[in-house]
C-alpha cells in the first residue's frame, strides 16, 4: 500500500521488500524506499495501509450488503478471515508516522490562518449520510467484523501473558 500510494502521488520509489524479517525483538513486515517529498504526501504514504485496508474492508461489506450475502456462511467465513488479515496488517510503523506531526502542525497552522481570514467550510449534516439503511448496515457489520481480529489478538496476548508467568 505504501508503494501504491507513492505511485498515485508520483513519488519515486526505490528498493521494495515484501517478506517479513525478524530484527532483534521486532518483526519488520516489509519496506519500500521513497524519495524525499513534502509533508502532505509523506503523511499519505505513511497512513496508506490504514486507508487501503479500511477501504477494502468497507468495500467488501458494501458489496455483501448490496447482494444480501450476509446469509452465506462461506462469504461470512471469508469476510472474517479477511478482516483478521487486513486488520492485523493495516497499521503504520513509527517510521511511517514521521511525517504525521509535521502534517498535523501544518494543518493547524493553515486552519488558523483560514479561520482568521474568514474562510469557512460549509457544514455538512453527517446524519443525512449515515442514516441511510445501506450505509448503517455496512457500518454495523464493519464493527462486528473488526471485532474478529481484536478478539483473536486479545486472546493470543492474554495466553502469552499467562504462559510467561
Amino acid at each position: 500500500s505504501h508503494f501504491l500510494m507513492a505511485g498515485i502521488l508520483f513519488v519515486p520509489t526505490g528498493h521494495v521488500e515484501l517478506w517479513p524479517k525478524v530484527e532483534g525483538d521486532h518483526v519488520k513486515l516489509g519496506s519500500v524506499q521513497i524519495a524525499e517529498t513534502d509533508i502532505f504526501r509523506r503523511f499519505l504514504i505513511g497512513v496508506a495501509p490504514f486507508l487501503f485496508g479500511t477501504l477494502l474492508l468497507l468495500g467488501m461489506l458494501f458489496y455483501a450488503a448490496q447482494n444480501n450475502l450476509f446469509s452465506n456462511q462461506w462469504f461470512i467465513l471469508l469476510l472474517g478471515y479477511s478482516a483478521f488479515e487486513i486488520g492485523n496488517t493495516m497499521f503504520s510503523s513509527q517510521k511511517d508516522m514521521e511525517g504525521a506531526l509535521e502534517f498535523l502542525g501544518a494543518l493547524i497552522f493553515f486552519g488558523l490562518v483560514f479561520y482568521f481570514l474568514g474562510v469557512r467550510i460549509p457544514a455538512m449534516n453527517p446524519e443525512s449520510f449515515f442514516t441511510q439503511p445501506l450505509i448503517q448496515n455496512v457500518l454495523q457489520q464493519g464493527c462486528l467484523y473488526l471485532l474478529v481480529p481484536i478478539s483473536i489478538d486479545l486472546a493470543v496476548i492474554l495466553s502469552f501473558r499467562a504462559f510467561k508467568r
